[in-house]
């Protein structure tokens, strides 16, 4: 019996080592992962995949000071050789994209709650990390686009819903996470993200990277309002665009369109308020934007200006007119300016003749009589002497 029992012994401890030895077979070093971002919340769920040799697909992992954390251990398989290993995360994480590949991700089309406005976002990360550096570090960026539209309401009834058509979804590849817009145009209904101390509301749409018009239509308890912008727009992934000047909805001016030009900038989390007040009546010299405008008591208000480069315009020269033509197709719009005679000298006084179509508030298709008041700059400032209309047309 005394031969026996350190037989038994030695038994033991070589299963014992034997176990070990598995162990260490099964699994190299654990992976963790981490992220400086300023963008996800604690508790916000996170999804990661790795190529091979890992061949980990939709692992959902927790947000949380700075650490993205997996249900369950993670580990580089043993004997990993030091080669570079790529690893994509995104936000918010769907279990729909387990099967990996190619996959969609849909802004929400009613952005109007908090919740639904954040679930529109898609933070998406990708890096490259080896055995010898098992902490994965994520550096996360916007992947769609938005919208700002700062407007005041004049109306004296309350501003209950803004709403515009768009592309809400992106395709996008989790191995070579590449992106392309897809699916169909749907309302988005924007988000009321702020209000400012003077009455200013920030609404935020967030929509796929797209080249398109918009027309947003802006509901009060008693009218409805139409703002479009006055060109196409090329939104593009990871930025915001903003109105360049604030809108107001006068209830005097419920059916005539508020025409807005978008000025592009980095994606902020939350509003700046960056805008220009609304162009108030001034002399028609003051105004150096192309377009139409009316005059009042002296005082010139705009009617539809032109952002320099939004448009196509072209000069008219002939033996018997002069003049200048300007279409801009997005908004189906054309405005053209003819005379007789030149018109580029101050003090001249002329017969006009004014087609157009697609120019709400302002008469089409007329013959007057007008004269310059200003040349400067390739630009001639021109009143009708028997309309209330003043124009700012180009002559180079």
């Amino acid at each position: 019996m005394k031969n026996i029992i350190p037989f038994v012994a030695l038994a033991i401890l070589v299963l014992s080592c034997k176990r070990e030895t598995d162990v260490r077979v099964k699994h190299g070093e654990q992976l963790s992962f981490t992220t400086e971002s300023s963008i996800l919340r604690d508790g916000d769920l996170v999804g990661v995949s790795m190529d091979s040799p890992l061949s980990y697909i939709n692992v959902k992992m927790t947000y949380g000071s700075g650490n993205l954390t997996p249900g369950n251990k993670l580990y580089w398989p043993v004997n990993m050789p030091d080669s570079a290993v790529t690893f994509l995360a995104y936000h918010p994480y769907s279990a729909s994209y387990n099967e990996g590949g190619v996959v969609v991700f849909s802004a929400e089309p009613d952005q109007r709650s908090d919740e639904a406005f954040r679930a529109s976002r898609l933070l998406v990360a990708q890096t490259k990390a080896s055995v010898n550096e098992p902490s994965v570090k994520f550096d996360f960026e916007h992947k769609m686009s938005k919208l700002i539209f700062y407007v005041r309401n004049d109306s004296g009834s309350k501003l209950e819903d803004v709403y515009l058509t768009a592309y809400p979804s992106l395709q996008f590849n989790m191995d070579k996470v590449d992106f392309r817009v897809c699916g169909e145009k749907v309302d988005i209904h924007a988000h009321n993200t702020a209000t400012s101390s003077d009455g200013v509301d920030a609404y935020e749409a967030i929509i796929a990277p797209q080249k398109t018009t918009l027309t947003l239509t802006l509901k009060t308890a008693s009218a409805e309002y139409t703002a479009m912008v006055d060109t196409k727009v090329e939104f593009k992934s990871g930025k915001q665009y903003s109105n360049y000047r604030l809108a107001t909805l006068d209830p005097n001016k419920a059916s005539r369109p508020i025409s807005f030009t978008l000025v592009e900038a980095d994606w902020k989390e939350l509003p700046d308020y960056s805008y220009l007040e609304p162009i108030s009546g001034g002399t028609l010299e003051e105004f150096t934007d192309l377009g139409v405008y009316r005059m009042q008591n002296g005082s010139a208000v705009p009617i539809r200006t032109y952002a320099a480069g939004s448009d196509q315009y072209s000069l008219i020269s002939g033996t018997t007119s002069a003049g200048w033509r300007l279409m801009n197709p997005a908004l189906g719009e054309m405005f053209e300016f003819t005379t007789p005679m030149t018109y580029n000298q101050e003090g001249n006084s002329y017969t006009i003749n004014i087609r157009s179509f697609g120019l709400s508030g302002f008469e089409a298709d007329y013959s007057s009589t007008a004269s310059t008041i200003k040349t400067e700059n390739g630009l001639v400032w021109a009143v009708d002497e028997n309309k209330d209309y003043g124009y700012i047309i180009a002559t180079e």
